[in-house]
């Protein structure tokens, strides 16, 4: 049953003044749910986003990129890495539309990016 079907459904039965205790928990919980809620939506969007650069690249391009990346409004770390990607960077944006916006035109728009992945955090 849906939450505002079964709270006034609740408050309906009571409404005595003898259960007015009970009203003022309902009314608390409804609270803590909106508040949660809100919370839940406020949450930053966490995301990996592992990079491959040029196969012919100096290390002080690399060097370089490392500090492009760094300048970029929502990065909040950038490690280069030895394996099949070249970098890995932490991003943290507002909603997944700003990521989006992030990988298309901030990261993939540095010369020199080949590949990128994109690695969203859940929980």
């Amino acid at each position: 049953m849906p939450y505002d079907a079964l709270s006034r459904r609740a408050t309906e039965k009571l409404v005595t003044t003898e259960n007015a205790r009970v009203l003022k928990l309902i009314d608390s919980w409804r609270y803590i749910c909106k508040t949660t809620m809100h919370s839940v939506v406020l949450r930053m969007v966490e995301a990996l986003i592992l990079i491959r650069v040029g196969s012919s690249e100096t290390m002080n391009f690399m060097k370089t990129m490392k500090e492009e990346l760094c300048k970029i409004k929502g990065v909040k770390d950038v490690y280069g890495v030895f394996g099949r990607y070249d970098f890995v960077v932490k991003v943290e944006t507002r909603t997944l539309e700003e990521l989006g916006r992030l990988v298309t035109d901030s990261i993939r728009g540095i010369k020199g990016v080949e590949f990128s992945e994109t690695l969203v955090m859940g929980f």
